[in-house]
């Protein structure tokens, strides 16, 4: 495992690379799109390494409060995401068996909506998120 440069700067480099010194000469519109879209990729996937461990850990978090389960938060990433596609079984269980009440709704509602947010955030930080979109920014 080596301490630097780490895996996020490695792909980011790589996308500017692709997108600044190789993308200008490439003559083909089409390889010139396909090489967008992969530097694209790259810089999502560094976005995702920099950013996961937390937003998992608020995930778990968020929906051990909707489903009212003991706050337990595995430190190793592979443990905590299959905590939370426990979790995520657990509720889609209990919605299809149980009624939601309106509060519960808009708890469950308030949940998912966050964890899209996150998830946007890294992969389409531009995107317009506001449940809204008429109301100002």
């Amino acid at each position: 495992m080596q301490d630097l440069p780490d895996k996020t700067l490695l792909l980011q480099a790589v996308a500017t690379f692709l997108v600044h010194d190789v993308g200008p000469a490439i003559e083909s519109r089409s390889l010139s799109f396909r090489l967008r879209i992969a530097a694209h990729l790259l810089g999502a996937i560094s976005a995702e390494l920099e950013h996961e461990h937390a937003h998992d850990r608020i995930q778990l978090q968020r929906l051990q409060e909707v489903l009212g389960h003991d706050p337990e938060v595995p430190d190793a990433p592979p443990a905590l995401r299959e905590a939370i596609r426990r979790l995520e079984r657990d509720l889609a269980a209990r919605l299809r068996h149980h009624p939601a009440t309106e509060d519960e709704q808009a708890a469950i509602r308030h949940v998912l909506l966050a964890t899209l947010r996150d998830k946007l955030k890294v992969n389409q930080p531009r995107f317009d998120t506001r449940l809204n979109v008429e109301e100002p920014a």
